[in-house]
């Protein structure tokens, strides 16, 4: 089969040209893509067909009729141009939908041209068509959702047969799949379609990217790249042209069922940079993790499609379909027994108050739809249960049949009563559950669609600020340029001395270090934007390094010290204490210098005083207090000296006098110095109030005073004053509610209320005020949220949502209300892992990862989530084992993973797998052996070796084949739990499982000997 793209003459070929007076009656349907289409009257055989013609320009656009499109200029070269490679991709489409015959696809009529030469072609008008976007947008539940997935079948269907073919689509989405009114699903744009075997000319890989790389948004085709951003596949995106082939079409089936089952794609963004990062580098999420009632295996199936590896990806478009099929007759299936163990049991309640035939009567059709169930569900309980009350009442039945043929007649007719009393009230309540939800459904979407609308308009400022910064940065390298080329020029010119040129030049730069280092900084701060933060210090650092050192002055000195600045916070924001420590170092030797220089300067003083503060916080946060209280001190001396001097600064002085004195109290708390800690704390606050007080309205020193109230708040609660740290929290998160309300932009001032509310939340938690506490905490929640949003990357953001979200749990959890806690649970161990996976040699973050993974399953074993706490416990057991071979030598590390290793076991018994079971416990108990041989008098790790035979004795009474060795197993670790009883090595929780163990060696009916 020939490659119709393939013949280098195919872009000019000529084409029939259309026969005068054949179609009439335009009426204009669709523009957009590559061409505009018009319903026309083919008049040759009296039927409406839809007429594609190629959109030559901007200037056919609204045009009545497709004769009215003309191609463009002869003297204008760039349209002429776009619109041949316009005119090829259209033929393509064209032949490539001519040659297949399938009702997914559109049959093709005729192609031709117009008098003007501009191409055309006919096809069936398919009526009121629809596109499967909008009905993903019209989908409001889970069930209208899965409803598009006899579309999407049609679609796989479709996609199959091209692939016979030899045809691959490449561009798959909603919007190129269309909805007749009559159930027609047909795939639509063809114009990248690829035949196998066909001579394409390549595109590169750095030309995909490229393209990529310069699109606003993820929402349209690329030209020049073969797909849409969102819902092609990662070797696509990657430019790996080589690899894609009918694989990449199955990719891009599986973004379609994604978004069936979840309402949004798996990548989720209108960044493309981002989408292609994350579609390159990472794993698609799981659908149950974005919607928690998606079916498991619909899940599974749709993670195969989505996968990476191509050689995990379903392999073909027909094989995606049969597993959605049968997913279909396994729930039809499921859905028939559910009906009749609920006919069974219905009317064997009915039974319960009638008698003789009437009863009878109830009885078989309980029997008889129990036995439906029965032949496919052999051996289930509730089945059982209804076939022996049946027994119970039959005997009764036939008694009363002989003697009670007038009140069989009464009994009936009030048994038609209560059916249709019944049914009635069942039919009503379930009109009312339905609009229920059905109002509850809309209120949640509506809201979810108000908090879309917000994302992507913060989304879009941001994004526009961030031009903005590039622009300025721009326009200061160009200065710099211009600056050199004039100076250079006027050398030349003039002869002037080298000297004077250098000073110029420097005068020039400077100026431009300056709107980078201050104005730039400023502006970027309160976004929090750590990656355009480090482009501007790095690139003013790269400037003032490839300076003479000799040149340097002292305000260039001065900007390069921010610079310096500037950099620390950025790494000390991503959790890099010991490069920020180092960065500020370099800061502060520059400051000393210029102070020493000019100790007449108060604003080189305080700069030194500044970086004093910054060394001390990173020397905090790396636990070396005696020298982060030193530089604390050190800038106290300086900065006190700044505020008696006074002068026009002297504001800004008392503020760093605040926060240095704020910082000192944290230190002396450290080192339980509750006494100088608390004075440290009082005078910091009442330097802040007393700015606040001389400038009600100053932002600024509002931001202050809620900072000196969150430390405050610390040291109340260190104290053991809870109602007094309650106090001072409120207040704080008062303060940065106004803050923040003041100047929404400022996503620094949005954490820090999250962190006031999530400190009162913990207060109020540990007073018994659990609904309060969970207002403050969703409050926090919230903001970070929000913050997170505008930068991921930043260490401080990212830690604060996922203690948010535990910090939620925790509340649900307390109050019993486990449903509402276990998204927050999920979510909490999701940022961890993902927290994890950016450092995983971090010690610190493996341990959050490791106790976000403890509580999670916990939660899901009390809400009998079995399958998924396994698969969390899988996750503990690699924290686990990849801690005990850090340290090798720290013994209790494997006895973490022994433990780990029984909870498997437990789960997988839970499952209804005792083999596997067997198996985990034997890996805890080859561990817990070799510990216990070590050190024969541990009595715990004696006591962990008994209750691993016990969990392994259990699991082997499960398989019969080895029943001798679990009841084996099971004498032993009763054995040794007496002994250990004996010698009073045994609390009261542990002698408890002697009894546990003697139930379980009793056999069945018998009493445990004691």
């Amino acid at each position: 089969m020939t490659d119709p793209g393939s013949d280098p003459s195919y872009e000019t070929q000529p084409l029939r040209p259309v026969a005068k007076g054949r179609y009439t009656e335009f009426t204009p349907v669709a523009e957009g893509g590559m061409g505009a289409i018009y319903l026309a009257l083919d008049t040759d055989l009296h039927r409406q067909v839809a007429m594609k013609i190629v959109r030559a320009g901007e200037g056919s656009r609204g045009t009545t009729t497709p004769f009215d499109v003309a191609p463009p200029r002869a003297d204008d070269d760039e349209a002429r141009t776009s619109f041949g490679e316009l005119r090829a991709r259209f033929l393509r489409e064209a032949m490539v939908t001519g040659m297949m015959e399938h009702p997914g696809v559109i049959p093709v009529y005729e192609l031709g041209q117009t008098e003007a030469g501009v191409p055309y072609y006919t096809m069936r008008y398919v009526k009121g068509r629809r596109t499967l976007r909008s009905a993903m947008n019209d989908a409001t539940s889970r069930d209208d959702r899965l409803a598009l997935l006899e579309p999407f079948l049609k679609v796989c269907d479709t996609i199959a047969y091209a692939h016979a073919r030899g045809i691959l689509h490449r561009d798959l989405k909603p919007d190129n799949v269309a909805l007749g009114e009559f159930g027609e699903v047909i795939v639509l744009d063809w114009g990248l379609a690829k035949i196998r075997g066909g001579d394409r000319r390549p595109i590169s890989s750095a030309q995909t990217v490229f393209r990529l790389k310069n699109v606003s948004s993820g929402t349209r085709t690329v030209e020049g790249v073969l797909g849409t951003p969102g819902y092609m596949s990662p070797e696509a995106a990657a430019g790996d042209l080589d690899h894609v082939d009918e694989l990449s079409d199955v990719y891009s089936l599986g973004v379609l069922l994604f978004e069936i089952l979840t309402g949004v794609l798996p990548f989720a963004t209108t960044d493309v940079m981002r989408w292609l990062e994350r579609v390159v580098g990472q794993d698609a999420p799981r659908a149950r993790t974005v919607e928690p009632a998606v079916p498991p295996e619909l899940d599974a199936l749709c993670a195969r499609a989505l996968a990476r590896d191509r050689l995990v990806r379903v392999e073909s478009a027909r094989d995606l379909a049969t597993g959605v099929r049968a997913w279909q007759r396994a729930s039809a299936v499921e859905r028939e027994n559910e009906g009749h163990l609920r006919e069974a049991e219905t009317a064997l309640a009915a039974a319960e108050g009638l008698a003789g035939d009437a009863l009878l009567r109830q009885l078989d059709r309980a029997s008889s739809a129990a036995t439906k169930l029965l032949e496919r569900r052999p051996g289930d309980p509730r089945a059982i249960a209804v076939f022996e009350g049946a027994k119970a009442f039959r005997e009764r039945g036939i008694r009363e049949r002989e003697s009670a043929a007038r009140r069989r007649i009464l009994t009936r007719v009030a048994a038609g009563v209560l059916v249709v009393g019944t049914a009635s009230g069942f039919f009503v309540a379930k009109v009312i559950d339905a609009k229920r939800v059905t109002a509850e459904t809309a209120e949640v979407a509506m809201r979810a669609e108000r908090d879309r609308a917000d994302a992507e308009r913060r989304r879009a400022d941001a994004e526009a600020f961030d031009a903005k910064v590039q622009s300025t940065y721009a326009m200061g390298q160009k200065a710099i340029a211009d600056s050199a080329l004039k100076i250079a020029k006027t050398a030349e010119e003039k002869a002037l001395s080298a000297e004077t040129l250098a000073k110029a030049h420097l005068s020039r730069a400077e100026a431009v270090m300056n709107v980078l280092v201050f104005q730039v900084r400023d502006s970027l701060q309160p976004l929090g934007k750590l990656d355009a933060l480090e482009k501007v210090a790095s690139s003013a650092l790269e400037f003032f390094d490839q300076m003479p050192a000799e040149s340097l002055t002292g305000e260039s000195l001065r900007h390069k010290s921010v610079a310096l600045d500037i950099l620390g916070d950025v790494q000390d924001d991503r959790g890099d204490h010991k490069a920020a420590l180092e960065t500020y170092g370099r800061a502060l030797a520059i400051a000393r210098r210029l102070s020493v220089e000019d100790p007449a300067n108060q604003n080189l003083r305080h700069d030194v005083s500044v970086d004093l503060n910054k060394t001390g916080a990173s020397l905090h946060s790396l636990e070396r207090e005696d020298e982060a209280l030193a530089a604390f001190d050190e800038s106290l001396v300086i900065l006190r000296a700044l505020v008696k001097e006074g002068g026009p600064d002297v504001e800004n002085h008392r503020r760093s006098l605040a926060l240095t004195l704020s910082n000192r109290g944290d230190i002396l708390e450290a080192k339980r110095d509750l006494e100088g800690a608390g004075t440290a704390f009082e005078e910091a606050l009442a330097t802040a109030r007393t700015l606040l007080e001389s400038a009600p309205d100053e932002i600024r020193w509002k931001a202050l005073v809620g900072t000196m109230l969150d430390s405050r708040g610390s040291f109340e609660k260190e104290k053991g004053d809870l109602d007094a740290a309650a106090r001072a929290y409120e207040e704080a998160v008062q303060i940065r509610e106004a803050v923040v309300e003041a100047d929404g932009s400022d996503v620094n001032a949005r954490h820090a209320f999250g962190i006031s509310a999530g400190n009162l939340g913990e207060v109020l938690e540990q007073l018994g005020r659990l609904d309060d506490a969970l207002r403050a905490y969703e409050a926090a929640l919230k903001a970070a949220d929000r913050v997170v949003e505008t930068d991921e990357t930043n260490v401080a953001w990212v830690r604060s949502l996922a203690i948010a979200h535990e910090r939620v749990a925790r509340i649900h959890e307390a109050k019993k209300e486990i449903a509402q806690a276990l998204p927050h649970r999920r979510v909490a161990f999701n940022v961890w892992k993902a927290f994890l996976a950016q450092n995983p040699d971090d010690a610190a973050r493996e341990k959050n990862a490791s106790a976000a993974c403890d509580a999670y399953d916990a939660l899901l074993l009390e809400a009998a989530e079995f399958a998924d706490a396994l698969a969390v416990e899988k996750e503990a057991l690699e924290f686990a084992e990849k801690e005990a071979a850090r340290t090798p030598a720290e013994l209790e590390l494997r006895r973490n993973v022994s433990v780990v290793h029984n909870r498997i076991g437990r789960t997988l018994r839970l499952l209804a797998r005792p083999d596997e079971a067997a198996a985990s416990h034997r890996a805890s108990l080859a561990i817990i052996e070799s510990l216990a041989r070590s050190k024969a008098d541990h009595w715990g790790w004696a006591a962990d070796l008994a209750y691993t035979r016990w969990r392994l004795g259990e699991a082997l009474l499960e398989v019969p084949a080895r029943a001798a060795e679990g009841r084996t197993l099971l004498e032993a670790a009763i054995a040794s739990l007496r002994t250990l009883k004996a010698d009073g090595r045994l609390d009261d929780d542990t002698s408890s499982w002697i009894d546990q163990i003697a139930k379980a060696l009793a056999p069945p009916g018998k009493t445990a000997p004691k």
